[in-house]
């Protein structure tokens, strides 16, 4: 305590240690392509803007998501990435 009453600034002797970032382990493992979807399947996005739309699979990121496309001159749905669980392959296949 000063000759004023009042406390000191409290400084510690050493630098505290920087906290350690956890890795986010489901990131590290790339989610498997569900059976059956195969590049220029036509599949049917179930949730979102574009729900019940068909468009065509094109491929899968690294992240697990999925690439598709309407094409949007067909049917207004843009190149899109989505969840795997948003879409249900049909039967029908599309040369690319």
């Amino acid at each position: 305590v000063s000759s004023q009453g009042k406390m000191g600034k409290w400084y510690p002797t050493e630098d505290a240690p920087a906290k350690k970032r956890k890795t986010q382990s489901w990131r590290q493992n790339k989610s498997k392509l569900r059976g059956g979807i195969v590049p220029g399947q036509v599949l049917i996005i179930l949730a979102g803007k574009h729900k019940g739309k068909r468009v065509v699979y094109l491929t899968q990121l690294s992240t697990g998501e999925i690439v598709v496309t309407g094409p949007h001159k067909f049917n207004r749905c843009p190149l899109k990435k989505l969840a795997q669980s948003f879409t249900m392959p049909t039967s029908t296949f599309v040369d690319i």
